[in-house]
Parts: structure tokens; C-alpha cells; sequence
């Protein structure tokens, strides 16, 4: 994921008209995720699933010239990677038929995920960075869902309704506040072979969360808009178009290729 600019509601705002709040205002934000799971049928309904992510992320950020001069000064970047939240699931096969079927899932997040994470600036070795970059939560977390997928002939649709319930603080004495997530698609079978079938799909993906609750003692709200914890709330709109490759037979038979890319609308 590929961020960039800052937002006050839907309208964008400069990073000079931020320095003139801030003494260090982000630019711009990559994250890399990798996810490793495992998920094993117990019944022909239900099945359990464990899955683990690895974060790389890097944000740029830009200083004032000094505490005195309102202009942008130089700019730096602070790194960070390690393992993310450990995730524990079930889903469960609520209704299923040739066409339709509903799912529902329930699982928890585990705080295996650092809330410590640091790394030097230039003001500060060591320093600990903003609430984005961290890893994880720092709390147990519930995480349902329940999604109703369709299919008929080459068409596919479906929807999901899920979140993330969260409900105590950290040691660090904040939680982040609890993310609501709708999303829905529609696929069609562009092709069928003997060895694989093709599926272009299109996704709206609408997501609304709140603001973090209490604050990281080690970060000073003033300094920085990544360390204001009444910054972090909102919502948004993606549209994201996919394309889907199933292998139906061969060595790599029951593996699928999935590509999907965003934009917010």
C-alpha cells in the first residue's frame, strides 16, 4: 500500500500549512505485508485457520528549519519491519446450496505485534515512532464477519459485513478505536480451459474507524501529526478491479492466482 499527502476530512492540506502546526509533518507512507496462514477443515462446515503477518513500512517525513522559520526543512525517512498480530479464526458454513451460501466467521487477534517499535531521527536516536508504524494493537481483539457469496453460470457476487472490536487499553495506555468494514463484488468467468478458468472480478470496499482512545506517554501529540492520537478516525471508499486464475488440474491443480488493485473514490 502506497500512501501519500494529508487529508483534513476530504480536503487535502499542505505540508506547509501543516509545519505551521507541526515542528515534523509525514509525506508520504509504504507498507508491505506479508501474510503466511494455515487453515484446516474439521467438519465439512466448520474449519479453524492461524495466520501470521510480516510488515516492512517506511514513511517520509519533512522537519521545519527550525522551531522559529514557519518552511520545510530537510527531509527524512524512518524504517521499520517485524511481525504483525497474531491471528486465531473458525469459520462456520451457516447455509449452503448450488447457488448460495452464508459464512460466518469468528476470530481473535493475538498482541504479538511490537507497540515499541523505534528507529533513529534527527533530532532523536532511538527515538519511538508514530502510532502507524507500530506492528500491532497491543490488545486481544475480536474480529467477526459474516459473508454471503453467489454464483450462477459465470457470474459470481457476494458481500461481507465484518470488524474489529476493541475494548481495553494497551500498556502503553491507548487502544485504537474499533474498525467497521462492508464490502461487496461482482466476478464474471471470462474463460474456461482445460487446465485453468479465468475470473475478472470488481470490488467496492467501504471501511469507517474511530480515533485511538488515551495516548502513548513516549509521543508527543504536538510534535507531529503521526503521533496525535485524535487524528487517526475516518472512512473511505475503494474500488479495487481483480483478476483470479484457478488451476483445475495438473501439479498445481486446487492453487489460484489472485491480483486485485485500489484506489479510493
Amino acid at each position: 500500500m502506497a500512501m501519500d499527502g494529508n487529508l483534513i476530512g476530504t480536503d487535502s492540506v499542505s505540508t506547509g500549512a501543516l509545519l505551521q502546526r507541526y515542528n515534523v509533518v509525514p509525506v508520504s507512507m509504504s507498507v508491505d505485508m506479508h501474510m503466511v496462514g494455515l487453515m484446516r477443515g474439521m467438519t465439512e462446515n466448520f474449519s479453524l485457520m492461524v495466520m501470521v503477518p510480516y510488515y516492512f513500512k517506511t514513511m517520509t517525513m519533512m522537519m521545519r528549519k527550525s522551531p522559529k522559520v514557519m518552511q520545510p526543512g530537510i527531509t527524512f525517512q524512518t524504517h521499520a519491519d517485524g511481525i504483525g498480530d497474531l491471528q486465531l479464526g473458525g469459520t462456520y458454513s451457516l447455509y449452503r446450496s448450488a447457488m448460495h451460501q452464508l459464512v460466518f466467521y469468528g476470530g481473535i487477534s493475538i498482541p504479538t505485534g511490537s507497540i515499541d517499535v523505534r528507529d533513529n531521527t534527527p533530532t532523536k536516536q532511538n527515538a519511538k515512532l508514530g502510532y502507524t508504524m507500530q506492528f500491532g494493537s497491543g490488545t486481544t481483539d475480536l474480529n467477526p464477519a459474516l459473508t454471503y457469496m453467489g454464483k450462477w453460470e459465470r457470474v459470481f457476487w457476494g458481500a461481507q459485513i465484518a470488524g474489529i472490536a476493541r475494548f481495553y487499553d494497551n500498556r502503553n495506555h491507548y487502544h485504537w478505536g474499533s474498525r467497521y468494514r462492508l464490502t461487496g463484488w461482482l466476478g464474471y468467468r471470462l474463460f474456461t480451459t482445460m487446465y485453468y478458468s479465468c475470473i475478472a472480478s470488481a470490488r467496492l470496499d467501504w471501511q469507517s474507524w474511530g480515533n485511538i482512545h488515551g495516548a502513548d506517554p513516549e509521543l508527543n501529540p504536538l510534535s507531529t501529526p503521526a503521533a496525535d492520537p485524535n487524528n487517526r478516525g475516518g472512512s473511505r471508499l475503494d474500488f479495487l478491479p481483480g483478476l483470479s486464475l484457478y488451476i483445475d488440474k495438473g501439479k498445481l491443480q486446487g492453487n489460484r492466482l489472485f491480483i486485485e488493485g485500489g484506489i479510493p473514490i
